[in-house]
């Protein structure tokens, strides 16, 4: 059964992950809603409901924006993280 409030779409932006004690890594997003995101995080190792910083770089034309919110991680798998935004 779907759990989500919205739906999601595929992505393919960058987006770096930061948390208490932990240096900055850069992830990529593979499906993004209003609500949350679905990372790829290869070998790192977040458990779950911990809340972590997301800094998503979003190239518009020439420019390149940084845009921040805060998610907590609400499921993992050995694909990924899926986040859902504190903040929207």
């Amino acid at each position: 059964m779907e759990r989500r409030q919205n739906s999601r779409r595929q992505s393919a932006v960058k987006v770096y992950l930061s948390w208490p004690g932990q240096e900055s890594q850069c992830c990529r997003v593979k499906n993004l809603s209003a609500t949350g995101a679905f990372i790829e995080v290869g070998a790192l190792r977040i458990p779950e409901d911990r809340i972590i910083k997301l800094a998503f770089v979003l190239p518009i034309n020439s420019l390149i924006k940084i845009h921040r919110l805060s998610a907590i991680v609400v499921h993992r798998s050995h694909q990924g993280l899926g986040l859902m935004f504190q903040q929207v």
